[in-house]
């Protein structure tokens, strides 16, 4: 029973609202927002008034509607972030430099995530809108019109009203791939194209293409592959679908020496269908992914690849978007340069020779 009438005695307060506690003070509900606002001092209420608002808020534990507040002011210091996936990766490095920006502007976001489901996608802007926010930053994620908001893309070129494309330079990127392995001496060179969805798709591989004709490589298209996420589509089981495309490019039993693969997930997972097979990285075959994502520099070997400045892009998109927010210009494109980052899953071809002479007798 103690027990009982304890839990009873530390049962919180019920709140009140706003008119109550305007009409016992005598004030208007203009008046006592005003008090309790964080800018009190530009508000011009007295001293003396503030502090019974604040006396008497603590006394009837009024807490503040801070959605109702955004509401009347027309800010809630919130943004919102589409993206196909939350998971492991490019999307989890973007999303986690994003916060770290904002924690230093006292902004807030929502992110949510559409698995490339047009419907809900289409859904998306309008269901963060009705929660407040002010801006939105869109990665990998394409719309086709104005959302009616500020926004930053990042990745596509579309030029739209109220936006900011923030897109990596692949031309430059395509390059420098391709100019390390030819380079090193590889000639038979194998592709992975991305899935048709992805933003960075159809730029990447003109970027492939133009770097391949100046060099003098020929694309043989039985060394093409085009992912395809199917069920796997914008989660983190690139690896899954890497794997697989890098065992089809071996059943078509054409020697190469070298893959270019669409991003790091990708070619890992290839790594490790080349392993299982008996063909060794990079003395076999030499590996090249794209994005620098944090595991590939630990992948075992450590893979050679185009780097994007992931954490600067996120940080630069909320950058951008909160100077919009807060009425400033936006640019229409950012280009980011990207680097080559050499690692141990590229090397010169063993007498220039493929190796997956081997293949036939082992796959």
């Amino acid at each position: 029973m103690e027990a009982y009438k304890a839990v009873q005695m530390n049962k919180p307060k019920k709140t009140v609202s706003l008119k109550f506690l305007a009409e016992h003070l005598g004030l208007s509900q203009g008046t006592v927002s005003m008090a309790l606002s964080p800018d009190v001092e530009s508000t011009g209420v007295a001293l003396k008034t503030r502090e019974r608002v604040l006396k008497a808020a603590a006394e009837y534990n009024y807490r503040p509607n801070h959605f109702a507040r955004s509401l009347s002011i027309g800010r809630s210091n919130t943004i919102g972030v589409i993206v196909p996936a939350i998971s492991e990766g490019y999307y989890s490095t973007l999303i986690a430099s994003i916060e770290l920006h904002l924690l230093e502007t006292e902004y807030f976001f929502f992110v949510t995530s559409h698995r490339w489901n047009r419907s809900l996608l289409e859904r998306l802007p309008q269901t963060l809108m009705r929660r407040g926010v002010e801006g939105l930053v869109l990665i990998n994620t394409v719309f086709d019109h104005d959302l009616g908001l500020p926004s930053v893309r990042i990745g596509g070129r579309k030029p739209h009203e109220n936006a900011t494309n923030l897109c990596l330079d692949e031309e430059r990127g395509t390059r420098l791939a391709l100019e390390h392995l030819y380079q090193l001496g590889h000639r038979q060179i194998a592709f992975m194209r991305g899935e048709q969805e992805s933003t960075a798709t159809a730029e990447r591989w003109a970027g492939i293409r133009k770097a391949a004709k100046a060099l003098g490589l020929k694309i043989d298209p039985d060394l093409t592959i085009q992912l395809e996420l199917g069920d796997e589509r914008g989660s983190a089981r690139y690896g899954y679908v890497g794997y697989h495309a890098a065992n089809e490019l071996l059943a078509r039993r054409r020697p190469f020496t070298a893959l270019f693969a669409y991003n790091d997930s990708t070619a890992m997972g290839a790594m490790r269908a080349f392993q299982s097979v008996g063909l060794r990285v990079p003395d076999d075959i030499s590996v090249v992914g794209y994005d620098d994502i944090p595991a590939s520099e630990y992948e075992r070997p450590s893979l050679t690849t185009v780097h994007q400045p992931l954490d600067k892009i996120g940080m630069l998109s909320s950058s951008v978007l909160l100077e919009a927010i807060q009425g400033k210009a936006q640019p229409p494109l950012i280009l980011v340069e990207p680097e080559m980052r050499i690692r141990a899953s590229t090397s010169q071809p063993k007498d220039g020779i493929p190796r997956q002479n081997k293949i036939g007798k082992r796959h």
